[in-house]
């Protein structure tokens, strides 16, 4: 039995080198281990995925997107944040990874009614959303997508959560902790999203209303005019209009 277990220490640990090392490597071909593109590249090569996405979440529950392996990645992280729904929450708020064989199933479209057939539509089917904690809290979700309907090796999923995980372990050294991650490098990199979240405060204040339901109202209009949630965001922010208290959009 303890030559059972020593054997299963040394596979774990031969394991742990080999994806700390592919990750030197994309550090090495970059800035440093932070760079959230080249750790997705990662992630994805060791999944044997398409492509990865990989966001950050503060303490306060917004949503940094640190990196994408490519435009497409990009597309699915930025249709889940407008729509507010997709396996990435449903992993955040129960903390188990979400694992889609099909979003072009049936079960898909009664899980996600509006992102499944959305995504499918993008050509992405299967997909596979690992959330990633720290001293016990939650503080991202790697999202894996394959653009045939199969799952990834379990094996495979569990090689890229720990490729994330050892990337967020540097990130949230720099940031000295989960409950900084909103001053680190997280929120320096929230893009066109901080713009959002400068029009979801604006709402909230000019509606009296909690910021979780200005977002929300935010991300109806966007979807509901067909236009992106950046766009919506910096027509607030500009002055160009605001959602008004009678109406949902």
């Amino acid at each position: 039995m303890n030559a059972e277990l020593g054997a299963g220490s040394a596979v774990a640990a031969t394991r742990y080198a080999r994806l700390y090392r592919l990750l030197a490597d994309c550090a090495d071909r970059t800035d440093g281990p932070e760079s959230g593109d080249h750790v997705c590249d990662a992630c994805a090569e060791v999944a044997g995925a398409d492509g990865a996405a990989l966001s950050l979440i503060s303490a306060h529950r917004w949503s940094a997107l640190l990196g994408t392996s490519g435009e497409l990645a990009k597309t699915l992280a930025d249709l889940q944040f407008t729509l507010g729904q997709g396996p990435k929450f449903h992993a955040l708020r129960t903390g188990h990874a979400v694992i889609v064989e099909d979003l072009a199933s049936e079960a898909s479209a009664h899980n996600w009614p509006v992102f499944a057939p959305a995504a499918a539509d993008l050509g992405i089917r299967a997909l596979a959303a690992l959330p990633l904690s720290s001293d016990g809290n939650r503080v991202g979700v790697l999202q894996l997508y394959r653009t045939t309907p199969r799952l990834v090796d379990p094996d495979n999923l569990r090689d890229a959560a720990m490729c994330a995980e050892l990337a967020l372990v540097s990130i949230l050294g720099h940031a000295g902790g989960p409950e900084d991650v909103g001053s680190s490098l997280a929120a320096v990199r929230l893009g066109e999203r901080a713009e959002v979240y400068q029009a979801t405060g604006m709402v909230a204040e000019f509606l009296g209303i909690s910021l979780d339901d200005a977002l929300a109202r935010v991300q109806f209009h966007a979807f509901s005019h067909e236009q992106s949630i950046g766009y919506v965001a910096h027509a607030i922010v500009a002055g160009q209009f605001m959602l008004e208290a009678d109406s949902p959009s």
